[in-house]
C-alpha cells in the first residue's frame, strides 16, 4: 500500500489493515533509492508476508539497508530477528533495549504479562537478535537520499523513539505508540508506561514540522499530521487524560 511517494505501508494487522499477521503493527517501507528500510517489524509470526508486500511493491527486500525499530514490544519488535536473517539489514533500536532484544528479554518487554491477558498466543516467544545497534535522540540515519531524525517519545513505553522524515514529498513523523489518530493514546497497566513522560513527549512533538503521521496501528493522516498531537496535548492542558486508542 503505497502513502507517498517514498513511503509504503508493507506490514499491518487487525489493529490496522489486515495486510500481514493479526498481531502484527505497523510496518513502513522507506524507499530511499539505493536503500530501503523498514520502521518497526512486526511480530515475527510471518515475517514472509511483510517481505512478500515489498516485492508487490516493487521493491527488492535484498535492498533493505536497515530495519529500525521505535520500541521493544512484542508486536513492533518480535520479527526482527526473522527480518535481519532474510536481508541482512542492520537492526536499530534505542540504545536502553538493544541487550533486550539481543538476548530475548521477556520480562523487560513485559511480555509475560501480555501473553498471560491473552495479547499474544500462548506458545509466542521472542527469538534473540544479535548485533542490534543502539539510536540515541538526536542522531540520523541516512537510508538512500533521505534521511530520519531520532526523537525519544518515552511515555507509551519508558524505552521508545520515534522518526522525522525528509526529502521525501512531505515530511512525515512515524510515532509508533506515542500518538494515534484523533489524538489518542495507548497506555498500558506496566511498569514502564508513564502519562507524564507521555505528555512530555507530545508537547516536544509539538514543536517539530511534520504533515503525515504515520502511527504504530490504526489510522494513518497523510496531512495536518500535527492535528492529531495537538488533540492530544488539549486533554493534558485540562489535567486530563486523551481518550483511550483501545
Amino acid at each position: 500500500m503505497q502513502l507517498t511517494e517514498r513511503v509504503h505501508l508493507v506490514g499491518s494487522g487487525q489493529v490496522g489493515f489486515d495486510l500481514t499477521n493479526p498481531y502484527d503493527c505497523h510496518v513502513y517501507l522507506i524507499d530511499g533509492g539505493t536503500d530501503l528500510a523498514l520502521i518497526d517489524a512486526g511480530v515475527g509470526l510471518d515475517s514472509d508476508a511483510i517481505l512478500g508486500n515489498v516485492v508487490a511493491a516493487g521493491l527488492d527486500p535484498a535492498r533493505i539497508s536497515d530495519v529500525l525499530l521505535t520500541h521493544a514490544h512484542a508486536d513492533h519488535a518480535g520479527g526482527a530477528a526473522d527480518l535481519k536473517a532474510a536481508t541482512g539489514a542492520t537492526v536499530r533500536a534505542p540504545r536502553a533495549a538493544v541487550a533486550w532484544l539481543e538476548t530475548a528479554d521477556e520480562d523487560a518487554v513485559s511480555l509475560g504479562a501480555a501473553r498471560r491477558a491473552g495479547v499474544y498466543p500462548s506458545d509466542y516467544h521472542l527469538t534473540p537478535c544479535a548485533a542490534v545497534q543502539g539510536m540515541d535522540d538526536g542522531d540520523t540515519i541516512a537510508v538512500g537520499d533521505l534521511k530520519l531524525r531520532v526523537i525519544d517519545t518515552p511515555g507509551h513505553a519508558a524505552v521508545h523513539q520515534s522518526f522525522l522524515l525528509s526529502g521525501d514529498t512531505r515530511p512525515a513523523l512515524f510515532g509508533g505508540d506515542v500518538v494515534f489518530h484523533g489524538g489518542r493514546v495507548l497506555l498500558l497497566n506496566t511498569p514502564d508506561c508513564s502519562i507524564s513522560d507521555l505528555g512530555r513527549s507530545l508537547a516536544r512533538l509539538r514543536d517539530e514540522a511534520f504533515e503525515a503521521l504515520f502511527p504504530g496501528h490504526g489510522a494513518v493522516s497523510l496531512q495536518r499530521g500535527r492535528l492529531h498531537v495537538e488533540a492530544a496535548l488539549e486533554a493534558f492542558e485540562r489535567m486530563g487524560v486523551p481518550p483511550p486508542f483501545l
